[in-house]
């Protein structure tokens, strides 16, 4: 697995996955100790009603994060660069502590503290790579297929598509780089020619990733409309997921939280088959 140090689909600003800089660059965002006892009075209360399978990894682990409002930063959770959890409460949206709602502070402490073990420990294997795939390849054919004529007279994209995704999986999310005898095994699973495609674009970047798929007539894409389509179907937490094999278990794993408005249950209701593996896959990266 991968992990990588940005997330382009962000665009620029505060896009980084792992927060590289030191521990006290991180003092000006940290929220009164008071709130984050808050906080946890909330996790606890979550934990008795609902019974949650997370609760030893949270409970365990709850002095370990830390808590900041950071609202430059999208997204709910990370981890610094020697794998302390972070959750960023600025998502949340609200302007009083009693507003904070269990479930969402539930799920966000589950989504920092599963994505630092994740990089921490490495432990998603290089064998779930077709999972990750086919996941990612599944999402593009329920948001974009039918608009794109992929599942009526241009099915004969459809294993094209399949091929460039598996490409992009490949370089950008497992770290792997491309090579001959990689595309002839692909290609010759999904029964083309891979020699047909355009295939000249850095596949360890998403938006060469997206550009590939437009340029080769596949779908009428661009990092924009990727980004803008998947935040109306799910939210902005949700674009890391096609960035980043470890942003795509946490969010998997904390959108399992019911009740939460933070991660979108979008995926098990499209393809609850394919979510629940995933979900399985990502529990047993997490022991």
């Amino acid at each position: 697995m991968k992990i990588n140090s940005s997330l382009e689909l962000l665009g620029t600003g505060s896009n980084f996955n792992v927060y590289t800089l030191s521990r006290n660059s991180l003092q000006p965002y940290i929220i009164d100790k008071n709130d984050v006892n808050f906080l946890h009075v909330l996790i606890r209360a979550f934990d008795r009603t609902d019974n949650s399978r997370f609760s030893s990894l949270i409970s365990s682990n709850l002095k370990n994060v830390l808590v900041i409002n950071m609202p430059d930063y999208p997204l709910p959770g990370f981890c610094t660069g020697n794998f302390i959890p972070v959750v960023n409460v600025a998502v949340f949206n609200v302007t009083h502590l009693s507003d904070f709602r269990s479930p969402d502070v539930y799920s966000s402490y589950l989504y920092a503290l599963s994505f630092t073990k994740y990089v921490k420990d490495k432990s998603i294997k290089d064998s779930l790579e077709d999972q990750v795939a086919l996941f990612i390849f599944n999402t593009f054919m329920n948001m974009f297929g039918k608009k794109s004529g992929l599942v009526g007279s241009f099915s004969s994209l459809t294993p094209k598509l399949r091929f460039i995704i598996s490409m992009y999986v490949h370089e950008r999310m497992f770290g792997y780089k491309i090579d001959d005898r990689f595309r002839s095994k692909v290609s010759s699973f999904l029964n083309i020619k891979y020699e047909d495609l355009k295939l000249n674009y850095d596949f360890s970047n998403p938006v060469d990733f997206l550009h590939c798929i437009k340029d080769n007539n596949i779908m009428s894409i661009s990092e924009n409309k990727f980004s803008s389509d998947l935040i109306k179907v799910s939210n902005v937490v949700s674009i890391p997921m096609f960035e980043d094999v470890s942003r795509l278990f946490s969010t998997i794993i904390a959108s399992s939280i019911k009740g939460n408005n933070i991660f979108s249950n979008y995926w098990m209701k499209k393809s609850k088959d394919i979510y629940d593996k995933m979900y399985f896959y990502g529990l047993e990266s997490l022991k």
